[in-house]
C-alpha cells in the first residue's frame, strides 16, 4: 500500500510491477549487480527509489551508492501479516508468525543502523487517515503533488482491497459463462497470434516446454474479451496485460474459469497485448480454442 502511494505521487520505483510493486532488480543475489543498478537507475532519474523488502539485508552496506536516500519502513499488526502471508501461500500460521515475527525483529535492527533520513510508518493508523498520511509521506519526500496526483494515492489506501495496481499500470478483468453473454454483440478479430512452448494436438494444447503461453498481439484499444473453454482440471488460467511497457511475471493475474465456456472481458485504458497462460495436468492444457473479441 505504501509503495502504491509512493508511485501515486509521481516517484518512479520502476515499471510493470504490478500489485505488490516490488522491483525483482532488487533481490540481494549479488549486491554488486544491485550497485550495478543503483548506478543505472541515477543515471536516467533525478528522484527514484524502490520497494523490496529484503533490502533490509543489505541497506546499510549499499547507502554509499544512493544518492540522497531516504527511507521509509512500514510496520504492521504482526498476526496480520502472518494472516496475510497465508493467504498467499500454504503456510500454516505458526510458521507464517515465526517468520513475520523473526522479519520485524531483524527490520528493527537494521533501523538503528541506518544513517539517513528515515520514516517509520504505522499501517493501521495509516490507513485510518489517508489523506493526513498522503500529506505527512510527501512532506518527507520533499515533494508538492498536483491534487490529482494525491487524490489517486489516497484512493490507493483501502485495506478491503487489498494489493491494487497504480493507476497508470491498471487493468480489470471478470468472467462470465459463454451462454451468459450475447456474442452477436461481438466482434472476432484477427490480430496477430503467437503460441510459444505450445503445439496442437488433435484439437488440445500440449506444453512443448515449460513457460507455455499464448499471446495476442496487435490489438490495441479499451476492452476486449477472451473466449476459451475449460475442459478438464486445474479451473484456472492466468493472464498478462500489455497496458503500454511489456509484460512482467509481476503483473500476471490468475483468473477462476467455469467448466466449458467462458467469456474474460479484460479492460484497461489502453491494451496493446494479452497473454495466457494455461494450466497443464502432465502435458494436455487444461483450455482449448481461444478467441478474442471486441
Amino acid at each position: 500500500m505504501v509503495a502504491g502511494v509512493v508511485r501515486e505521487l509521481g516517484i518512479n520505483l520502476g515499471n510493470n510491477l504490478g500489485n505488490n510493486h516490488e522491483d525483482p532488480e532488487f533481490l540481494p543475489h549479488d549486491i554488486d549487480a544491485v550497485r550495478s543498478v543503483v548506478a543505472k537507475r541515477n543515471d536516467m532519474h533525478d528522484v527514484w527509489g524502490w520497494k523490496m523488502p529484503h533490502s533490509s539485508v543489505y541497506l546499510k552496506e549499499l547507502l554509499p551508492d544512493l544518492r540522497n536516500p531516504r527511507v521509509i519502513v512500514v510496520f504492521r499488526n504482526v498476526i496480520a501479516i502472518a494472516e496475510s502471508q497465508m493467504k498467499r501461500s500454504d503456510a500454516h500460521f505458526d510458521r507464517a508468525f515465526m517468520f513475520s515475527f523473526n522479519r520485524l525483529i531483524q527490520v528493527g535492527k537494521m533501523l538503528q543502523e541506518l544513517d539517513c533520513p528515515l520514516v517509520v510508518v504505522n499501517y493501521e493508523k495509516a490507513t485510518r487517515e489517508p489523506r493526513r498520511f498522503v500529506d505527512e509521506l510527501a512532506s518527507f519526500l520533499h515533494i508538492e503533488p498536483e491534487e490529482s496526483a494525491s487524490q489517486r494515492a489516497v484512493e490507493m489506501i483501502n485495506p478491503e482491497v487489498g494489493y491494487r495496481r497504480v493507476s497508470h499500470e491498471d487493468w480489470r478483468h471478470s468472467v462470465a459463462k459463454a451462454e451468459q453473454v450475447d456474442k452477436a454483440a461481438l466482434t472476432e478479430l484477427r490480430p496477430k497470434r503467437r503460441n510459444v512452448n505450445i503445439s496442437t494436438v488433435e484439437g488440445r494444447l500440449e506444453k512443448t516446454n515449460e513457460g507455455a503461453f499464448v499471446e495476442f498481439s496487435e490489438v490495441d484499444g479499451a476492452r476486449f474479451h477472451l473466449g476459451l473453454v475449460r475442459d478438464n482440471d486445474p479451473d484456472f488460467v492466468r493472464i498478462s496485460v500489455d497496458v503500454g511497457a511489456g509484460y512482467s511475471s509481476n503483473m500476471t493475474e490468475r483468473v477462476s474459469l467455469f467448466r466449458g465456456g467462458n467469456i474474460i472481458t479484460v479492460e484497461a485504458t489502453r491494451i496493446k497485448g494479452i497473454r495466457i497462460y494455461p494450466q497443464f495436468d502432465g502435458p494436455w492444457s487444461n483450455t482449448k480454442l481461444f478467441r478474442v473479441y471486441s
